[in-house]
């Protein structure tokens, strides 16, 4: 679930048609992001490099053939949320970018000593 403010309201504020959608930018796992440099990943999740500023994000977003044979992305008010227009085939519900902070894993709990996590649906320890 989107809880973000800037996220929430530009999503409602849309007033979009099947040919441009704002969408927001998520983490792999679905989480808001929250601050830049990101990771940038096109529409089937392969990492195109990094990004510092929302200006980079959607360069590198556009270079990408895969996501430019669906649609352009293009910048938007708010700080997390771009517009996307329609090339061909269905438009994505959101773009990704990983804070290069971000650890993809899910911490189920710390015992003896050692942290017990999933990761891609794997029980790991760290």
């Amino acid at each position: 679930m989107i809880t973000d403010l800037y996220v929430s309201n530009a999503m409602l504020s849309c007033n979009c048609n099947n040919n441009i959608r704002k969408i927001p930018m998520l983490t792999t796992g679905l989480t808001e992001v929250v601050d830049f440099p990101v990771e940038v990943f096109d529409i089937n999740g392969i990492s195109l490099g990094f990004a510092s500023t929302k200006a980079q994000y959607i360069s590198i977003w556009n270079s990408s053939s895969s996501n430019s044979n669906v649609g352009v992305l293009k910048g938007d008010y708010y700080p997390f949320v771009f517009t996307i227009v329609k090339v061909n085939g269905p438009l994505p519900q959101r773009v990704l970018g990983n804070p290069v902070n971000y650890i993809p894993k899910k911490i189920i709990t710390q015992t003896g000593g050692k942290i017990l996590a999933t990761e891609n649906g794997k029980l790991i320890t760290i």
